[in-house]
């Protein structure tokens, strides 16, 4: 939470162009801003000190790895049959160009067959 205390001040700081050790410069702003500057400072040496880092629950701790265990496992899932989904369409393009190419080929050995014939009858 001091690094939160910190990132505000640094916003504060770069909104204002003013930095908090040199007040000097808050010369330059109209006092109504100097005012909410001054209370925003306030408001940011207090957050340092009153807000401590505060360890997660044990009970939190385990909860959130079981539910990012179970989300990696469902991603795991989803992952492994989108790769035996496009396995599978890929041997059906395979089995079909067989296929055709199977018929083909009986069409063809049909038609010499029946060609033959007819050259034989003639």
């Amino acid at each position: 939470m001091r690094d939160l205390a910190g990132k505000i001040k640094a916003r504060i700081d770069s909104l204002t162009f003013v930095l908090f050790e040199d007040d000097k410069e808050a010369r330059y702003l109209p006092p109504a801003e100097r005012i909410d500057v001054a209370r925003l400072r306030s408001l940011t040496e207090h957050l340092q000190k009153t807000l401590v880092p505060v360890p997660p629950r044990a009970e939190f701790r385990s909860r959130l790895k079981e539910s990012l265990i179970a989300a990696a496992s469902q991603r795991m899932a989803a992952e492994r049959e989108s790769r035996v989904a496009a396995l599978r369409r890929r041997w059906m393009l395979i089995g079909a160009a067989a296929g055709s190419l199977s018929m083909l080929s009986v069409a063809g050995i049909i038609a010499a067959v029946l060609l033959h014939q007819r050259t034989i009858r003639l």
